[in-house]
């Protein structure tokens, strides 16, 4: 853990250096490091298993839509020892989506934050490209009902 201790308006060094030991040890006591990345990702694949089928894509080819979440670039951070207990993960990502759809794209938004704050956000993302239907599409589909309407009539 890298600290930087400032300490302003001591007298002598004697006083500095007392200062600077007292902070450093309240950080060390008080702080630890935890990998908010396997938090996320942990409650990301939670949260996909309870959410199978979840996505309507207007007007796409397929519906199967596959996410992940964007890079963090601070995978490990500090974090008070009393606030580790009250991490939270929010997903936000819209159910109702419109074709297309193109790999990359960002469908949703995550937020990590403590009872205290906020402390790190990220984009989820398609992993792959959904296309859109053409004439041709809704032509087969129509055509693969087609039988079925025509039972119903004669």
């Amino acid at each position: 853990m890298d600290i930087i201790c400032v300490v302003l308006g001591c007298d002598t060094k004697n006083f500095r250096s007392s200062d600077s030991t007292k902070l450093i040890n309240y950080v060390f006591e008080n702080f630890e490091y935890i990998n908010i990345e396997d938090l996320i990702n942990k409650e990301f694949n939670k949260w996909k298993k309870e959410h199978l089928n979840y996505f309507y894509i207007e007007k796409a080819i397929s519906t199967d839509l596959e996410i992940n979440l964007s890079t963090i670039s601070e995978p490990i951070i500090p974090i008070e020892k009393n606030q580790k207990s009250n991490l939270s993960v929010d997903f936000n990502i819209s159910n109702h989506l419109h074709a297309p759809i193109y790999r990359n794209e960002t469908i949703g938004f995550f937020k990590v934050s403590t009872a205290d704050g906020f402390i790190l956000d990220g984009t989820i993302n398609s992993n792959q490209d959904i296309y859109k239907k053409n004439v041709f599409y809704y032509l087969k589909d129509f055509f693969k009902i087609f039988p079925n309407i025509l039972d119903m009539i004669f």
